[in-house]
């Protein structure tokens, strides 16, 4: 059994939030080992778990804890203050909840996010699309990033959830903040207060929700269904406290549209990278499945894990991680894993395999997965249809990228040149 030495490499992989490419790093770990302890910029010791074979276990292993009660001796160690209110916050939701609390607050919300329920949006999904496109007919050039890859996702969610589109500035804003480590330097806003403002305007729009229907003795069957279910869920079945349905519309707000934003800016930046791969994608829409989930596994927004707490000694890749440990499974450090994925580092929009962990694996995999994927072959065949010609408008080691735990760019500006 393997015992790693002092922490390894002090923050610096943490320092990779807003980084163009954080992936020589992470080969560089996967080639030392499968598992590094190291040390956040806040002081936090965390287990980084970096190979898919160890990480794909990870992600199911019970004894990985997601209750953030598990976390709080190792977070207060490095001078990090984790309070009631926070921890039963996060055990409202589903990231930071565990069986059988998890799996009461998942079946609540399934229904809405089934692959079948999601396909019944296409015809609305490709309708704000093509919205969206029209906004910039004409033009020699745009930012995709703020005319697509955000208000489509935006607009969406809105809909699902009951969320005023007026009010989508606003919680951007919010959101982005909610997203971003503490760590992190120069923030217009810091974590805690975006949280804040968000969970406080969501407990609003519930009670809105829920006077408004009184008044017109309406039984919310002009309500978007995921407002509906959770109001209903609480009011008439009591299968949720009030603290839960906020929760749970805060982390579906948050995670509908950020993560797809970001997925959205990174397949087309990857496509515009490999114009041998656009131009197959443009002479064969068939495939579109593939080349999504290959952008899913290569660009994949979702840098790492929410973080988990051993809840007694366990052994990860033959490196024994202590009971009371944090530990962070490093999803797109997996997903380029040479050993499971040949040419890993390459885009094939043909690929056959899959098993990529971009959504996660086990009961915490991601609920909104197919709504992103319907999002994203719905984008890459529209934008394909209208444009022969697409280029970027900027050399790719000028993009910038967000600071936020979610790899993804602040703008995409292109051209598009006359055929």
């Amino acid at each position: 059994m393997n015992e790693p030495r002092t922490p390894a490499r002090h923050s610096e992989i943490f320092r990779l939030d807003g980084v163009a490419d954080p992936f020589p790093d992470y080969a560089d770990l996967r080639q030392r080992a499968p598992v590094h302890r190291l040390v956040q910029p806040d002081g936090v010791e965390t287990w980084f778990v970096c190979r898919y074979e160890e990480a794909r276990a990870a992600l199911t292993d019970p004894r990985l804890a997601h209750h953030l009660s598990h976390a709080r001796p190792a977070l207060e160690s490095a001078g990090i203050e984790l309070t009631e209110e926070r921890i039963e916050f996060g055990a409202a939701h589903l990231l930071h909840s565990d069986p059988p609390d998890h799996t009461r607050l998942r079946g609540v919300v399934k229904r809405a996010f089934t692959p079948a329920a999601i396909e019944r949006l296409r015809p609305r999904v490709q309708q704000i699309t093509d919205d969206l496109l029209d906004g910039i007919a004409g033009r020699a050039g745009a930012d995709l990033v703020e005319a697509l890859a955000h208000p489509l996702p935006v607009l969406v969610i809105c809909e699902l959830l009951g969320v005023p589109v007026a009010d989508r500035d606003r919680f951007r804003v919010w959101a982005e903040a909610a997203l971003t480590p503490s760590y992190i330097e120069n923030r217009p806003m810091t974590r805690a207060a975006g949280d804040a403002a968000l969970r406080e305007y969501l407990t609003e729009l519930v009670e809105r929700t829920r006077r408004d229907a009184t008044v017109d003795d309406a039984s919310f069957d002009d309500r978007p269904d995921v407002l509906r279910t959770l109001i209903t869920a609480r009011d008439e079945h009591g299968l949720l406290a009030e603290r839960e349905v906020v929760a749970m519309l805060y982390l579906l707000l948050v995670a509908g549209f950020e993560s797809t934003t970001n997925f959205l800016g990174n397949t087309i930046l990857r496509l515009l990278l490999e114009r041998v791969s656009l131009d197959r994608l443009r002479d064969d829409p068939a495939l579109l499945h593939a080349a999504v989930e290959e952008s899913l596994r290569l660009d994949g927004p979702v840098q790492r894990s929410t973080l988990r707490t051993a809840v007694q000694d366990l052994t990860i890749g033959g490196v024994a991680v202590p009971e009371g440990s944090i530990v962070s499974i490093g999803l797109a450090s997996a997903n380029r894993d040479r050993t499971r994925f040949a040419d890993a580092d390459a885009f094939h929009p043909d690929r056959s395999d899959q098993a990529h962990l971009a959504f996660g694996h086990g009961r915490h995999f991601c609920l909104g997965a197919p709504l992103a994927r319907l999002e994203g072959e719905i984008v890459l065949s529209s934008l394909l249809r209208r444009y022969t010609t697409i280029r970027l408008a900027v050399r790719p080691e000028e993009l910038k990228w967000r600071r936020t735990f979610l790899r993804g760019l602040t703008a995409l500006p292109v051209v598009f040149p006359a055929d």
